[in-house]
């Protein structure tokens, strides 16, 4: 079973010409409301890729925590240890350009009142990943990460958004994704030129497998003995808002079932992120494995 421990959010979504300036306003036609957040959006891409997933995360006593979780009950996702707030749901403003790229700003609410220990250790135990993300506390993730990294459970640490670097938790992790925005956040100020550089740095340094998603060009990944290179296929791109967390839901499923082969992991990740990339909204554009394969 992986377990996904993180944010969930209503995303408000609203297509738009092109992405405002600071100081612009852009017209839009219309707005559509979806679940979504990045924990929400990964436990649902890891169920889709055919692993067990339980979510756990915190939404508030309001009418837009149903409409959050709504998803995740209808793919089965394991919900029972979503925690209840009296803050509100989180929600997420989502621009979406002609070209698919996305800009997003994150009212926190609920997320901010997780705790590690709504994970049961026995159920910790018995799982076999970890996927965390950076939408909610630290100090959370911390706890829950040192908790796993006592057993055989391994801990797959989504760096998103970029935020504080904590030494602490870069201890305690097995798998680090990251894009190449926030790759060169880690590494601030940056002496390196390219993405493999930055991962053989972060690996050596931090002694866990580095994974850098580079867009349209692919992902690579670095670990003590392998380098890895995979490119993307070529599609018509819609939408990049749930591409991330597609990837990082298939990932974390081709762990879970034990593949060894970091390669493998990537180009399965990589395929169906691709697969995103041509639909429109975070969890509506997930794809099933069967839409990869």
């Amino acid at each position: 079973m992986i377990i996904v421990f993180g944010s969930i959010n209503i995303d408000l979504l609203m297509s738009v010409s092109s992405l405002p300036a600071p100081g612009e306003t852009v017209l839009t036609h219309e707005m559509q409301r979806s679940p979504g957040g990045k924990g929400a959006n990964q436990a649902i891409a890891s169920q889709r890729a055919g692993s067990k997933t339980k979510f756990v995360g915190c939404v508030g006593s309001d009418s837009d925590a149903d409409e959050a979780l709504s998803l995740l009950r209808y793919q089965e996702v394991d919900i029972s240890s979503v925690l209840f707030s009296d803050r509100s749901t989180g929600c997420a403003i989502v621009l979406v350009d002609n070209n698919g790229e996305n800009m997003i700003t994150v009212a926190s609410g609920a997320n901010l009142d997780i705790q590690a220990d709504q994970v049961d250790g026995t159920e910790l135990e018995d799982s076999s990943v970890l996927l965390l993300q950076q939408e909610v506390p630290l100090e959370q993730n911390i706890k829950l990460a040192t908790r796993a990294h006592q057993t055989d459970t391994k801990v797959v640490y989504n760096f998103a958004p970029a935020g504080k670097l904590s030494e602490e938790l870069f201890s305690v992790i097995d798998y680090l994704i990251v894009n190449e925005v926030e790759a060169s956040t880690i590494m601030t100020p940056s002496i390196y030129d390219h993405p493999v550089e930055i991962a053989k740095t972060l690996c050596h340094e931090y002694g866990v497998t580095v994974v850098i998603t580079l867009g349209s060009e692919g992902a690579l990944a670095v670990s003590k003995t392998t380098l890895a290179e995979v490119p993307a296929p070529s599609v018509k791109v819609v939408d990049t808002t749930g591409s991330g967390d597609t990837f990082c839901g298939y990932f974390a499923a081709e762990i879970a079932k034990g593949s060894t082969s970091i390669e493998s992991c990537l180009e399965v990740a990589i395929r169906a992120a691709s697969v995103a990339c041509t639909r429109y909204g975070a969890q509506s554009g997930i794809p099933h494995r069967h839409d990869v394969f």
